[in-house]
């Protein structure tokens, strides 16, 4: 290896430590924020959150279908 090839060596790896620690500080930004706005204390713990408020949409969404159905079907339209 000559000292070009190890110098280049040394920038990429010195770049690859910079992103890496950006990326760590964006990262611990998004776990703070979890906690502080959602009292969540992990990425599972999110997912576990989401998948439980998807959940309450959909039965939402099947309860608001049956409701307009049955709107729907009280009223005359052609009156309105």
């Amino acid at each position: 290896m000559t000292s070009s090839e190890f110098e280049r060596l040394k920038q990429r790896i010195a770049k690859a430590t910079d992103t890496v620690s950006r990326e760590k500080g964006i990262l611990d930004n998004i776990k703070e924020r979890l906690e502080k706005e959602f009292e969540l204390h992990s990425i599972e713990e999110a997912d576990e959150q989401i998948s439980s408020i998807e959940k309450q949409i959909a039965k939402d969404k099947i309860k608001e279908d049956e409701l307009i159905k049955k709107l729907e079907e009280a009223v005359d339209w052609s009156k309105v």
